[in-house]
């Protein structure tokens, strides 16, 4: 493993993908001291560090973090210091300092699942619905704040919390400057995700909102400042 440039890893799991036995796992770390990413073998109860990806450091001069074609994760990657009011090392004391992970999550990509499973972190799911509205058809005045508020009441609470990918919680986050990862699958996966929302049990109209926005929420979220990002190819 590479060594950190400030002494010892400190290293946080930020996500993990259980195999057809439920004792073997495969774990992404991260180094909050220096960025690093590694990927482990986790298998009953016992880590073999760097099994499926040695540990990598990041090139502060152009990302923050990156990881290349987990499987299931394509890449992590972080603001684009050429395009961000903020340098990579502001950036990074940022992700250092935070008490909670805020994962903000495409719909589909696992986020209820991720919830029920994870049996080794303390998830909470927040759902933006119940501040954006007041009743059916009625938009809450104070959306997105409000949602913004009881995210904030929660950090430091809980290990992991899972908020709304929309667009104006995004910049609402931004804004407040709070950091958040922001995940979502690949363009070329909207027909598999479609199938995905149909087959779950979403409605016609939501099925048609998504397959007709698509492109537009991918070319948003391709463009989306103050967050580090993950890119899913499944």
């Amino acid at each position: 493993m590479n060594n950190c440039n400030k002494g010892n890893h400190d290293l946080i799991e930020i996500f993990g993908a259980s195999s057809l036995n439920p004792i073997d796992e495969t774990v992404v770390r991260w180094c909050k001291n220096c960025g690093g990413v590694v990927v482990d073998q986790d298998f009953d109860g016992r880590t073999n560090p760097g099994e499926f990806r040695k540990m990598q450091l990041p090139n502060n001069d152009e990302t923050l973090l990156r990881a290349y074609d987990l499987g299931w994760v394509d890449c992590i990657v972080g603001d684009d210091v050429r395009s961000s009011d903020q340098s990579s090392e502001e950036i990074l004391k940022r992700i250092k300092d935070m008490e909670t992970l805020i994962i903000s999550g495409f719909p589909g990509i696992g986020k209820t699942y991720f919830k029920e499973n994870s049996y080794k972190k303390n998830v909470s799911d927040s759902d933006s619905s119940k501040f954006s509205w007041i009743e059916e058809g009625v938009r809450h005045p104070d959306f997105p704040q409000n949602y913004i508020d009881h995210i904030k009441e929660n950090i430091g609470k809980t290990d992991i919390i899972l908020v709304s990918s929309h667009k104006i919680v995004r910049d609402a986050l931004r804004d407040n400057e709070i950091l958040f990862t922001l995940v979502y699958p690949k363009r070329e996966l909207k027909q598999e995700y479609l199938e995905r929302f149909k087959s779950r049990g979403n409605n016609e109209s939501f099925v048609k909102m998504l397959d007709e926005n698509w492109d537009k929420f991918i070319d948003e979220m391709e463009n989306q400042k103050g967050c580090a990002t993950i890119l899913l190819s499944k």
